[in-house]
């Protein structure tokens, strides 16, 4: 990049809210263009969960007084298993508690299209040099992307010790033109299953697939995810994620949003007009991301309901000429099965301060501990074994 680089940093909601277009504009022309990272997502995220959780800090970068890159970040102070305070600069949409964890995937720097060298390297030198922070921490990246790896890169090269480390994987379906290209594509056996739990559904009765189209409509559907979404995890002996009021709020204020844009996409399943399965997907950039699903297991004898509900799902998806059916994040059998590609997902953290490197470092000590401690046992054992006199 020819231009010279300048760098602010952003503190208030209010600065944050001037930011709309010129966010989905970068976005658009980002490598990462994903719905995680627009506008709408991440100032809808520090609403419902930012009061509390740290300092809003996101990071622009300008050229010829056009913004390049942003770093959609905040600063959250916090303690680490040795109870040293740290303040972790860390991605919007990630840093809630487990339980109302909105699983924000494919966080990123977003920068302008063949610049990322540059600009990721411009926002790591004012990140450093500024003292900003006392660790990084850059979670549900996707790892093999061109800011993934600079950012990686940049710490190899200052010699910085950190880790980027996988967490999980993200299973997508290249789409092909017809269902049944798509059906050719899985194992027999699951192919038997899909074609014969569809056959088993159609003689229950009159079977009805549909997508919400209707802000009136949005309610009632809603009431109807969050109730099977509830029956199926019951099913397992455990609540539903919308039991939890923060995540519910989040996706309350969220989906009327993703309505009005047309990126959502809640597909429900029913017989004789019963509402038996729903799959809650975002449309976005020409790809179907599954994100939630709900079904009541004992609607229908002897039929997998989810397995058939996402059936109609992929089916539909390819008929919207969709490139790509998209699991997002999590690895689960029924991904494994439908889908035969994934993207790897996972964590760069970086400790800046020495303080904060040792307390890292004596994690990674216990973690290894842990992970291998039978093996170490066994080896001090048998060294213990060897030094004892014979006879």
């Amino acid at each position: 990049m020819n231009a010279s680089l300048s760098v602010r940093c952003i503190t208030s909601e209010e600065d944050f809210a001037t930011l709309t277009s010129v966010w989905n504009d970068l976005l658009a022309r980002s490598e990462v263009h994903t719905l995680f990272l627009s506008w709408d997502w991440l100032s809808t995220w520090w609403k419902v969960f930012g009061p509390g959780l740290g300092q809003l800090s996101i990071i622009i970068v300008e050229a010829d007084g056009a913004v390049v890159g942003i770093a959609p970040c905040y600063i959250k102070k916090e303690r680490d298993a040795s109870w040293i305070p740290s303040r972790t600069l860390m991605f919007l949409g990630t840093g809630e508690k487990e339980e109302e964890e909105i699983d924000s995937d494919y966080l990123s720097i977003i920068t302008q299209l063949g610049e990322e060298e540059a600009i990721v390297t411009c926002i790591l030198d004012y990140i450093v040099s500024q003292n900003i922070c006392d660790a990084i921490r850059f979670s549900k990246m996707i790892l093999d992307t061109t800011i993934a790896e600079r950012i990686n890169r940049y710490f190899l090269e200052k010699k910085v010790a950190h880790q980027v480390e996988q967490t999980t994987s993200a299973f997508y379906i290249p789409l092909p033109e017809t269902w049944d290209g798509y059906l050719m594509g899985l194992s027999s056996r699951m192919r038997n299953e899909i074609r014969s739990d569809r056959r088993k559904l159609a003689k229950s009765g009159e079977v009805q697939f549909r997508t919400t189209q209707s802000p009136e409509d949005l309610n009632t559907d809603f009431s109807e995810l969050s109730r099977l979404h509830r029956l199926h995890w019951a099913s397992k002996g455990q609540p539903g994620v919308f039991e939890n009021n923060r995540f519910a709020l989040f996706h309350r204020t969220m989906m009327p949003l993703l309505l009005k844009n047309g990126f959502l996409s809640l597909c429900f399943l029913s017989v004789n007009s019963k509402n038996i399965g729903v799959c809650y997907h975002f449309r976005f950039n020409n790809k179907l991301m599954f994100y939630q699903t709900g079904f009541d297991p004992d609607s229908v004898p002897h039929v997998s309901v989810g397995l058939v509900t996402l059936s109609f799902c992929v089916e539909q998806a390819i008929l919207w000429q969709c490139s790509e059916y998209d699991f997002l994040g999590g690895i689960r059998s029924y991904k494994k099965r439908l889908a035969h590609l994934s993207r790897p997902l996972g964590e760069i953290y970086i400790p800046l301060r020495s303080i904060t490197r040792y307390g890292w470092q004596a994690r990674q000590a216990a973690r290894y501990i842990k992970q291998n401690g039978a093996r170490l046992l066994r080896i001090g054992q048998a060294v213990e074994k060897e030094g004892q006199p014979s006879g």
